[in-house]
């Protein structure tokens, strides 16, 4: 009778699993369609450099800046986003449904591998994980700071892997695996270098073989970055030595250490606030309640085996807290890294701790639904389901119901060049864009991908004004379609207004006083489009 009842729970725990990865699905992929995502500068950026690899087939050796100026990311996140651009023929709308699908596998590879040591914890971890609001939000549009919680699952996955039996291969797979959160978002990225030293040294075996495997895997991924540092005379070297002996400020000024701790602090515990979404006095108790009742289970469970059978129904396995510990441990590292930090911290710099506190709060949940007490197991249980109910609840508010008023998204970016399109009329013209980046990257791939695309031409033209340095190498070898100018040609302004300072919106529009103004719309996400022809 009781191999029945498990029989049927753990049907019922695998319906639920994939009711909620299904619905996590829909709740990621809606509020995308319809190109409903932004596209900005760092968007449009990474499309011409996919543009530039997959149609101009010139390799690259690193990728998205970094905010120290002259420093870049590894090469990974272009390379990885190769299939959905040729799947897609250039559809950047494919690289946001590939970020989805990587989110809703990773949530697949975390069950199969918890499953191997806990059920229960597979479960609770991947619905948690699969319905955490902070997920919902970063798997919406790409860019390499929303892939990062990517890079720290599987690393985490790896690491535990590592921990249950490790050996020389298995050290030099967490070596390449540890460069991940690196390629993708170097401020918390790089303490997966430290962290599994650590570990690595704690653990008995092999310890110097297994370390020199890991220094191995772990500097293949550093490879296109070191050649193109050396090609490049050591650019990369001397702009972030530069950086942090203040002879460059790309990071800004350094804060004082009083500012430091109080700025830093409230960061860090905003990320963790935003990863639950829920009302902040609640969060902290229920965090702090979590930490208490793991720790003091954790001793249990390594000094006196004889209590925890009394409070558990059985005895329960070594990974549930071995997995606490490495993430407790790797947030508390985090911690302290940032309060040594003197510069301002962005909330994409922390996005890769979603995933420890996430794996946090899934064994609060595992352990406690293994208590004896009942009424705690169900004041447990409702306690998760509120969680996830308010977790889905607040995610209705981004499915669209009418026309974002927000100028960064793609629809609204794509009406603004249909406007100039059907007022070309078929015409050769030149295209000018003021963005808040200055440099209109979003606005030059559109024009060469949708504009191709749908008008079957490409403006004669595109920028933010003539005779600027070159800002895209190579740009002149993929316009093909462009259209001839008449003699009276039209010109076309795309404005995001309302940006900072009027001053140099003023200033810009100031290098178009010879034009008359023909036309133009004002549309209600803040952007103006202009046709001008000869006065």
């Amino acid at each position: 009778m009781a191999k029945l009842f498990h029989k049927y729970i753990f049907y019922l725990e695998i319906l639920i699993t994939i009711f909620v990865f299904v619905l996590s699905t829909l709740f990621k992929l809606i509020p995308s369609l319809n190109y409903n995502f932004d596209f900005t500068f760092d968007q449009g950026r990474d499309m011409i450099v996919l543009r530039d690899i997959v149609v101009g087939h010139h390799l690259t050796l690193i990728g998205p800046t970094t905010s120290i100026s002259g420093v870049f990311l590894g090469p990974f996140w272009f390379y990885f986003n190769i299939i959905p651009f040729i799947l897609g023929r250039g559809d950047p709308a494919l690289l946001t449904y590939w970020l989805i699908f990587w989110y809703q596998l990773s949530a697949i590879a975390i069950f199969f591998v918890f499953k191997k040591f806990d059920r229960v914890l597979a479960f609770i971890t991947t619905i948690v994980f699969l319905s955490t609001p902070a997920f919902f939000y970063s798997s919406r549009y790409f860019w390499n700071a929303n892939g990062a919680p990517l890079g720290f699952v599987f690393y985490f996955l790896v690491l535990m892997i590592y921990l249950k039996n490790n050996s020389y291969k298995k050290g030099f797979i967490l070596g390449i695996i540890s460069g991940l959160p690196l390629q993708l978002e170097a401020a918390i990225g790089i303490l997966a270098l430290p962290f599994s030293i650590i570990i690595i040294l704690l653990l008995k075996g092999k310890r110097f073989k297994n370390l020199l495997a890991y220094f191995l895997g772990f500097s293949l991924t550093l490879l296109p970055q070191i050649i193109f540092d050396i090609k490049n005379h050591f650019l990369m070297s001397k702009n972030f030595i530069n950086e942090f002996t203040n002879r460059s400020h790309s990071l800004g000024s350094s804060l004082g250490i009083g500012d430091t701790f109080r700025t830093h602090i409230y960061d860090f515990f905003s990320i963790l606030v935003q990863a639950l979404q829920i009302k902040v006095p609640f969060y902290y108790y229920l965090l702090l309640l979590m930490v208490v009742v793991l720790f003091f289970l954790t001793m249990i469970h390594k000094f006196n085996k004889r209590i925890e059978t009394k409070i558990f129904i059985k005895e329960l396995p070594d990974y549930d807290y071995k997995l606490f510990i490495v993430s407790f441990s790797f947030i508390l590292l985090s911690f302290i890294f940032i309060l040594f930090y003197r510069f301002v911290i962005y909330d994409w710099y922390l996005t890769g701790l979603y995933v420890p506190f996430v794996f946090i709060i899934s064994i609060f949940f595992t352990l406690t639904l293994r208590l004896r007490n009942l009424l705690i197991k169900l004041a447990s249980i409702l306690t998760l389901v509120i969680l996830l109910f308010s977790a889905y609840s607040y995610q209705l508010r981004f499915f669209p119901k009418s026309s974002s008023k927000d100028r960064s998204i793609l629809a609204n970016e794509l009406a603004d060049i249909d406007w100039v399109y059907k007022n070309a009329d078929g015409q050769g013209f030149k295209a000018y864009n003021y963005v808040p980046a200055v440099y209109d990257f979003n606005y030059q791939y559109l024009y060469w991908w949708y504009g191709t695309k749908k008008y079957g031409y490409q403006p004669f033209s595109v920028s933010y004004l003539d005779n600027v340095p070159q800002y895209i190498p190579d740009n002149n070898l993929f316009w093909h379609h462009k259209r001839s100018l008449s003699s009276k040609y039209p010109i076309f302004l795309i404005i995001e207004q309302n940006i900072g300072n009027p001053q140099f919106l003023y200033a810009w529009r100031g290098n178009f006083t010879k034009y008359c103004s023909v036309k133009s719309k004002n549309f209600i996400w803040s952007t103006k489009v202009e046709e001008l022809k000869g006065c």
